[in-house]
C-alpha cells in the first residue's frame, strides 16, 4: 500500500502520513485508524511491541469486544446451535435460501413456531 493509499483509506494528506514515517511528527491522532488499515496495532507502529500482532485485541471495536466476551460466556452445547444458526442467517442474508423450512432460531430457542 502506498503513503497515498493509506492517506486516503484513513482521510489525511499523503504529506501527514510521509511525516509520521520520516519521523518529523511524533504520534498521530489516527494512529489507529493507520493501524487497523494495515492490519497492526498502534503499539506495533509506536515501536511499544516487538511483533505485528501484540495487542491485537485492541483492534477491536466495543462492540465486537462485546460479542466476544458474550459468546465465550455460553456453553459449547448452546454456542453450538447458536453459531448454527448465525451461520445459516448470513447465509441466507447473502442471498442463499434456507436449507430448513422453519425460522432456525426457533430450534435454537427450543420450540417450533
Amino acid at each position: 500500500m502506498s503513503q497515498s493509499e493509506l492517506a486516503r483509506a484513513i482521510g489525511v494528506t499523503q504529506g501527514s502520513i510521509n511525516q509520521l514515517i520520516s519521523g518529523r511528527s511524533r504520534g498521530s491522532k489516527h494512529l489507529h485508524k493507520i493501524a487497523r488499515e494495515l492490519q497492526t496495532t498502534p503499539e506495533y507502529l509506536s515501536g511499544e511491541a516487538d511483533r505485528p500482532e501484540m495487542g491485537a485485541e485492541n483492534m477491536l471495536s466495543h462492540t465486537e469486544r462485546e460479542w466476544l466476551r458474550l459468546i465465550e460466556a455460553l456453553t459449547p452445547a448452546v454456542r453450538t446451535p447458536l453459531m448454527q444458526m448465525l451461520r445459516e442467517m448470513v447465509r441466507v442474508q447473502q442471498g442463499g435460501r434456507s436449507s430448513t423450512l422453519h425460522d432456525p432460531s426457533s430450534e435454537f430457542l427450543g420450540f417450533n413456531r
